[in-house]
């Protein structure tokens, strides 16, 4: 049943809010489609409707009612799709050609294909050569902008705002493999868990963490920034990569301000290898926009698989050993 009284309370909601960021943007995206799909159904019951009048000669009340009211309806929604679809243009702004160049630099980086990309957005082939053009005042279509970023591995906002042919091979290379951490941490096939004192190395000439018994802190001997005092934040991670004895760190950082000018709370380190001399991979301190936005992303998905998670990995083992027991 649609309620136009919902829909237009959506709209309402989201032009208060603003559009602000990508999200935004998709939120009012999907406005749009639905209004689609309903101004579609809406038409096949109104010509449904009319063609059962139409063949008959006597029609009584109820059946005039009907198509009377689809027609309000219709008219309802197109009122209300030509509002949205206004305001998602008012709120689309950005640079075309920046989109439209960074996504062929990342279709150069990767395996994917534009066909596959127009494909998935159905859009027609060779979508992205017509709005490419130089006289083309085509606008990329919301649907096309998040399929390209979702199939390319960045997020809107970098796709849309970042200048992608920036980023250096070695610099790609690690985005590259974030976005791969990101996804495997989605599908579960890592499981990350919280690095505390119990996990800090007690041996070792060349430790990278040690404890600060009097403190009471874990103290991280930086390889990005050496001269700095650094405390390891609660809010850190660790978990052995699928297929390799390797294990990623990930650290939440509190900088020493004497050290480290830059106006930050907090910023991230990341290593991959042994627990005692683990290989620098990245930092959040000065790293690119898509470094940090893709590091924020584990972050995020780290912190809602916590959540969702009511037992421990250990408890986890147990019961699956009992039940296999069982069999």
């Amino acid at each position: 049943m649609i309620n136009i009284d919902q829909l237009e309370k959506r709209l309402k909601k989201m032009t208060k809010k603003g559009c602000e960021n990508a999200e935004d943007l998709k939120e009012i995206s999907s406005l749009l489609e639905e209004l689609n799909e309903d101004i579609s159904y809406v038409r096949a019951e109104y010509f449904s409707a009319n063609d059962a009048v139409l063949a008959k000669k006597d029609n009584n009340e109820k059946e005039l009612k009907r198509l009377n009211d689809l027609q309000n309806m219709l008219l309802m929604l197109a009122d209300l799709k030509t509002r949205t679809k206004n305001y998602l243009n008012e709120n689309l702004c950005f640079d075309k050609s920046l989109c439209l160049e960074n996504i062929r630099t990342l279709l150069k980086k990767s395996d994917i294909k534009i066909g596959q990309i127009e494909n998935m957005a159905h859009v027609r082939t060779g979508y992205l050569s017509i709005i490419e053009k130089e006289n083309s005042s085509v606008e990329p279509s919301i649907r096309f902008i998040t399929t390209a970023a979702k199939m390319l591995k960045v997020s809107v906002d970098d796709l849309l705002y970042t200048k992608m042919s920036d980023l250096s091979d070695d610099e790609q290379m690690i985005a590259d493999f974030l976005f791969d951490v990101l996804d495997d941490t989605l599908k579960k096939n890592i499981r990350f868990k919280k690095f505390d004192s119990d996990d800090v190395p007690k041996r070792g000439a060349k430790r990278l963490l040690s404890f600060n018994a009097s403190k009471g802190v874990t103290n991280i001997a930086s390889k990005f920034v050496p001269e700095a005092e650094l405390t390891v934040n609660d809010d850190s991670y660790h978990a052995i990569l699928p297929n390799t004895d390797s294990e990623l760190f990930i650290f939440k950082i509190s900088p020493d301000r004497e050290n480290i000018k830059k106006d930050k709370d907090f910023f991230y380190e990341i290593y991959l290898g042994d627990r005692i001399d683990p290989e620098p991979i990245c930092t959040t301190l000065d790293s690119k926009p898509q470094i940090i936005s893709v590091t924020d992303k584990i972050i995020k998905a780290v912190k809602e698989a916590d959540k969702r998670s009511l037992i421990s990995d250990d408890a986890k083992g147990l019961i699956e050993k009992y039940r296999i027991m069982r069999r």
